[in-house]
This record gives structure tokens, sequence and C-alpha cells, in this order.
């Protein structure tokens, strides 16, 4: 939802940068954008709602990519031991 709302008031400023509104560049172009005090309000409130979430990515994504990675790491194990089983039997 704040995204959606920054995506908006930056449409209103006349910035139409879709999802690299939220790389640095787009952030900064954001922060200079000339806005009614309304507006500029809104994007300072959804600013501030954004960095706490984005800190906690920040935080949580290398655990996860690294639960990822075992659980794929564990599953191609899981399919070699299943392509090797049949010939381990057939030479036995």
């Amino acid at each position: 939802m704040s995204k959606n709302s920054l995506q908006a008031l930056a449409i209103q400023a006349g910035l139409a940068r879709g999802s690299r509104l939220f790389t640095k560049e787009g952030q900064q172009q954001l922060s200079a954008a000339e806005m009614s005090p309304v507006m500029h309000w809104q994007r300072e409130h959804w600013l501030q709602l954004l960095q706490p979430l984005n800190q906690q990515l920040l935080e949580t994504l290398p655990r996860i990519r690294s639960g990822v990675a075992i659980r794929i790491l564990a599953l191609a194990r899981g399919m070699l031991i299943a392509r090797l089983r049949p010939q381990l039997l057939l030479t036995r």
C-alpha cells in the first residue's frame, strides 16, 4: 500500500518511473519533485513507513536465500540419488 501510494504521488508530480521509482535514482527524483504541502506530507509519511519494512527485508532476505539454497541443494541431491538408485540395483 505504501509503494502504491508513493507511485500515485510520483505520477501526480509528473514522475512516471514505474518500479524504478524505488531505486536510489528514483528516490532522489521523488524527493526532489515539487509537491503541494499535503502531497509533501504524504510522501514523507509513506517513506517513513517503508523504512522499517525495508530494513526488515534486508535482514531477512539472506536467511531466506540461504534456506532456499539449502532446499535446492537437498532437492538436487535427492534427484541425483533417485537417478543412481536404479543403476545401483542393476549392478548388484
